[in-house]
């Protein structure tokens, strides 16, 4: 039983992980993408 609560609450924590992990992803890649168009106004 223990076994079954730790991999249950393993799978909870990954999908909260992977949740903050997609919402931190689009916001660095945004981020990013803000600093390659700066980069490319200055270059152009």
């Amino acid at each position: 039983m223990i076994y079954v609560d730790f991999r249950s609450g393993f799978l909870r924590f990954q999908n909260v992980f992977s949740y903050y992990f997609i919402v931190i992803f689009l916001n660095s890649s945004s981020f990013v993408f803000n600093i390659l168009s700066i980069i490319g106004l200055k270059t152009f």
